[in-house]
């Protein structure tokens, strides 16, 4: 929030087009943005807050009523400047996969954190793999909120296990044992029954 309350600053004073304001956005404020949010999930609260204040910003800037600015600030044939919750969006998915193929440290470290994500919430699949929004947890926050904004638009990403990678609970995605989890959702929270299951080594039914 510094930087965009320092850009806003900076450049009402300064006699700007539409063009050059949108390029100082684009170009210098989102780069920063993505750089101070690097490995972290924001709240959707302060995003909103941050969206907001940059549109207040280029509208000022640009002479444009409210209204006109809801329908083409953000609108690919006109300004195409993507909301702080896309940027994040797709910034944050990509650092998560481009970290799970890496060939250096990073790729460990991000799977032992799947690893214990996986365990504390006791799905037989990687978190990140399930389709389904959960509310906010304290624990795994980055993980949480990127299964989160992936299950809005129905998709998930799948850490496979290989020979030189296992997980401490079983993830067998053709299994046909059926799994405590997949019985009871969507109609029961499985969340709350997660500790109370995993201390007992609880998964399936059978």
């Amino acid at each position: 929030m510094s930087e965009t309350n320092t850009i806003y600053n900076a450049i009402q004073r300064k006699n700007l087009t539409d063009k050059q304001t949108n390029y100082i956005i684009q170009s210098v404020l989102h780069p920063a943005i993505e750089y101070r949010t690097k490995g972290t999930h924001m709240p959707h609260s302060a995003v909103k807050r941050i969206t907001n204040r940059i549109n207040t910003m280029f509208r000022h800037k640009v002479n444009l009523s409210r209204s006109t600015g809801c329908k083409t600030i953000h609108h690919p044939d006109f300004y195409d400047i993507p909301p702080i919750e896309h940027l994040l969006f797709t910034a944050r998915t990509t650092e998560l996969v481009y970290d799970l193929n890496s060939p250096y440290l990073k790729d460990t470290v991000i799977r032992a954190r799947l690893a214990q994500s996986q365990k504390d919430s006791w799905t037989m699949l990687t978190p990140l793999a399930r389709s389904m929004e959960t509310g906010p947890k304290k624990k795994f926050k980055f993980f949480n909120g990127i299964r989160n904004n992936l299950a809005k638009h129905k998709c998930s990403i799948i850490d496979g296990e290989n020979k030189f990678w296992t997980r401490p609970n079983p993830q067998d995605p053709q299994g046909t044992r059926p799994t405590i989890e997949d019985k009871l959702e969507p109609h029961f929270n499985y969340n709350r029954a997660a500790f109370t299951l995993r201390n007992n080594n609880l998964m399936f039914f059978d």
